[in-house]
């Protein structure tokens, strides 16, 4: 039997196509491909017995045509503030591997997904626009606004 989970906090999106993402709604990106960074800060959480709050998660996505008609290219940044059975946690639950909602995009992905241990913030501004920004030694994403940038 699976590992009875449940999360609730703030989820934030960004991606480099125009305006509102058409792949959410099952559409061709608007500039022939789709480059997404997807967050979750935790503000309740659980995992069977272990608690989640106040951690992140952040997936990065890229997927070279229409998401539903190519496989994407994924790295699942986990929180270095986690230990590693909260490590373990968050990796099954945003890879999919826990089921729920995430457990649809498994066969939409290459086979092989990238862990990375991170550190991430998710910041709310005045006009309750977000932005989000994960880093691991060798990268660092940020999206904001709607778009998101490598450096």
């Amino acid at each position: 039997m699976p590992t009875s989970w449940k999360i609730a906090g703030s989820y934030f999106e960004a991606c480099n196509c125009e305006v509102a993402c058409p792949c959410v709604f099952t559409s061709p990106p608007t500039g022939g491909e789709c480059t997404v960074l997807i967050a979750w800060h935790i503000d309740q959480g659980s995992f069977g017995e272990i608690d989640l709050e106040g951690l992140n998660a952040v997936l990065a996505a890229y997927s070279p045509g229409h998401m539903l008609q190519v496989k994407w290219k994924v790295a699942l940044y986990v929180d270095e503030q986690a230990n590693q059975g909260q490590r373990d946690a968050l990796t099954q639950i945003f890879s999919g591997q826990a089921g729920g909602h995430l457990a649809g995009l498994a066969p939409l992905t290459a086979k092989s997904w990238e862990l990375r241990r991170h550190r991430s913030n998710i910041v709310q501004r005045e006009n309750d626009a977000a932005c989000v920004w994960a880093t691991s030694p060798t990268q660092r994403l940020m999206g904001c606004l709607g778009r998101m940038a490598v450096m």
